[in-house]
């Protein structure tokens, strides 16, 4: 199997994976009874997000529109060469932009200088 394959595999296996805990997260959310860690209020007094606590540790935002689900873990899982690749997209892509940013600003000043020499 190629690498393509097998990251192909891996992600159609992460995204059923995902779609069976938002599934049973949902069903959980909607039936169970389960403790609330805390509530936040907006300014009208209304509940706009609620915390629940999972065994294990993960911590359950609980919004109207959106939930966000965050999972400890051990070690460092992320691949540091990955996001290095892609830090240096965006710092071109911020290179890009304020280059450009510059040059007009250069741009404008010779315009205001020339219009005081006038």
């Amino acid at each position: 199997m190629s690498k393509e394959d097998e990251i192909r595999e891996m992600y159609m296996n992460l995204t059923a994976a995902m779609e069976a805990f938002r599934s049973a997260l949902s069903t959980y959310i909607h039936n169970a009874e389960y403790p609330i860690n805390y509530l936040m209020r907006d300014l009208e007094g209304k509940i706009s997000c609620a915390e629940m606590l999972l065994d294990g540790g993960p911590r359950v935002l609980l919004r109207v529109d959106e939930w966000q689900v965050c999972m400890p873990v051990e070690g460092n899982p992320v691949n540091m060469d990955l996001l290095e690749k892609w830090e240096v997209i965006e710092i071109d892509k911020e290179i890009a932009y304020h280059s450009t940013q510059l040059n007009e600003l250069v741009k404008r000043k010779a315009e205001l200088s020339q219009k005081d020499k006038e």
